[in-house]
């Protein structure tokens, strides 16, 4: 109850603290973490002010209020930021009705607008960019090929 939703925004320290503890080292993994923090902690965020009219009621007299867990309000969020809206959830309050329009309207154009990024950023990544671990107890045949005047292979 109250404000406490606003700590969802916390979560976006995370990719920072991932960055310091050394577990994320090249920067397309730290805008990517960047960007899925923004978009949970918002998305969390929206979903505590969602609870918060719901179960308030209308304003003047607070009627038409109903009670509305807040998991069910995420899960009514991820619903319909996903364009599937089932139905079986939906805001009765003005307060909510009117909540819900302006963050689909905004939510929906930052989400499409970052999506290019994150495309861009999971597609450019190489397979060869991570470290070499050496693996002990295997066995490898190394073949070298030496092209001279004459033709000799060695292995190893």
């Amino acid at each position: 109850s109250g404000l406490r939703f606003l700590r969802a925004l916390r979560l976006m320290t995370v990719p920072d603290i991932l960055q310091y503890l050394n577990i994320l080292k090249t920067s397309s993994s730290i805008r990517l973490a960047q960007l899925v923090s923004i978009f949970i902690s918002v998305w969390l965020t929206a979903a505590g002010i969602i609870h918060l009219l719901e179960n308030s009621g209308d304003p003047l007299d607070f009627q038409n209020h109903h009670q509305l867990p807040y998991w069910t309000c995420v899960y009514f969020l991820i619903v319909t930021m996903s364009t599937v809206g089932y139905g079986d959830v939906y805001c009765q309050t003005v307060l909510g009705r009117t909540f819900l329009v302006f963050f689909l309207l905004v939510g929906l154009a930052i989400f499409a607008s970052s999506i290019p990024e994150i495309i861009d950023l999971v597609g450019t990544r190489s397979k060869y960019c991570g470290e070499y671990k050496r693996e002990h107890g295997k066995r490898y045949t190394l073949y070298l090929l030496h092209v001279d005047r004459r033709f000799s292979i060695l292995t190893m």
